[in-house]
């Protein structure tokens, strides 16, 4: 049994989050000897639970008991917690620039970096990172966008990655229900920010509308742009037929009631919604763009739409750009690239088309369940895990 350290923030409730609460969840306390080290603010209560019960020990690094500790002394009391756990294997979850978090790699047998999307946004020309890299045996990625984001942007060799898809975070027993006949439902979820392109379907909206009256969009997710897309709505007199839902506790209800779902994300690690809307049965569109076209299989569990609007335009639409990514990577020319905004009015017909044909996306909705069920199960993540885990302690030893 290995004695692991893992190190992430866990105040938000976000993919890597909830992801790592499940994965403990499901593996219990049995194959190794878990430890934590919470880098950011108090562990969300949403959590507590599901991951705190499977900890032999817990260490914030921001706190002691209920007080704050200044910055200086963090990173002393992180390294005197590593140096008496000696953990066997360290494992810093997207966070490679967090002083806290690359302590214990000087005191563990093994170091992994596990990178879930912040290889994005972190700076090749950040001295810490690189260092922390440095330090690093082996690399788990959560696709192969992510696997080269490292090696372009990093020059970390593809030999020392390894590509593990994130898991279906809920399960559908039940098979899609039938939708009535009428409105068309669109379908978009997650965290209000530039970056996820949401402004790109409401103007889509004003398109589709012109054509139908018989279209509603239903948006799940909070965050600073629901204020700015909640009136951009109102500007273009699509409000009607726009309805913002907040955060949903039961996600698979949001999927199931959608006919199409729509991810017009200018940067995507992954897409765990679309993972998440396919393994409903929904059929997704997308932009072309980083792991968006491994979460779907194209034109066969929903359509891959590539990005023609520069940043300029795109701001144009009402966004505000000051979170947009520097740069994405392009699975066609295999290349980091300025990111690309998809047009609103080649989105819009390209749900036009699937609104059009109910056979094909009956057929896409069968595939997908199908694909999910393959190729994202929670129990197939579990045992990778444990297996990467287990060849990159082998390796180092």
């Amino acid at each position: 049994m290995s004695r692991i350290l893992h190190s992430l923030n866990l105040d938000t409730v976000g993919g890597v989050e909830s992801i790592f609460a499940d994965y403990l969840t499901y593996a219990g306390s049995g194959v190794h000897e878990h430890h934590l080290m919470i880098l950011n603010r108090r562990c969300h209560s949403f959590f507590k639970k599901a991951v705190l019960s499977h900890m032999k020990s817990v260490f914030h690094a921001r706190y002691y008991g209920p007080f704050r500790i200044s910055g200086s002394l963090r990173v002393p009391r992180a390294t005197n917690y590593a140096a008496k756990l000696k953990p066997d294997i360290l494992m810093v979850y997207n966070t490679p620039d967090n002083a806290c978090a690359w302590t214990a790699a000087d005191h563990s047998r093994t170091c992994i970096y596990y990178e879930r999307g912040a290889a994005w946004w972190a700076s090749a020309r950040d001295d810490a990172v690189m260092r922390h890299f440095q330090r690093t045996n082996r690399f788990f990625c959560n696709s192969h966008a992510a696997k080269r984001l490292l090696n372009l942007r990093f020059a970390i060799p593809e030999s020392l990655c390894d590509v593990i898809y994130n898991p279906m975070r809920f399960e559908n027993r039940h098979p899609r229900p039938k939708r009535e006949p009428g409105l068309f439902r669109i379908g978009m979820a997650g965290r209000l920010i530039p970056a996820k392109g949401m402004i790109i379907g409401i103007h889509a909206m004003v398109e589709l509308l012109k054509r139908d009256p018989n279209f509603e969009m239903v948006i799940a997710g909070t965050g600073p742009e629901l204020e700015m897309l909640e009136t951009m709505a109102q500007n273009l007199g699509v409000s009607h037929a726009v309805r913002f839902l907040g955060v949903m506790k039961e996600m698979s209800e949001f999927y199931h009631s959608l006919d199409v779902f729509v991810c017009p994300s200018l940067r995507e690690p992954l897409g765990n919604v679309a993972i998440e809307a396919n393994g409903s049965g929904c059929p997704v569109i997308c932009t072309q763009v980083d792991g968006l076209p491994e979460a779907i299989i194209p034109d066969v569990t929903g359509l891959c739409l590539p990005g023609t609007l520069i940043l300029s335009d795109y701001r144009k639409l009402g966004v505000c750009s000051s979170s947009l990514p520097h740069h994405v990577y392009d699975p066609v020319r295999d290349d980091v690239v300025q990111p690309r905004a998809l047009d609103p009015v080649t989105l819009a017909e390209a749900i036009w088309q699937l609104a059009s044909d109910s056979k094909k996306r009956l057929i896409m909705s069968e595939a997908a369940r199908h694909s999910v069920k393959e190729r994202f199960s929670l129990e197939g993540y579990v045992k990778r895990l444990h297996d990467l885990i287990e060849n990159a302690s082998n390796q180092s030893s």
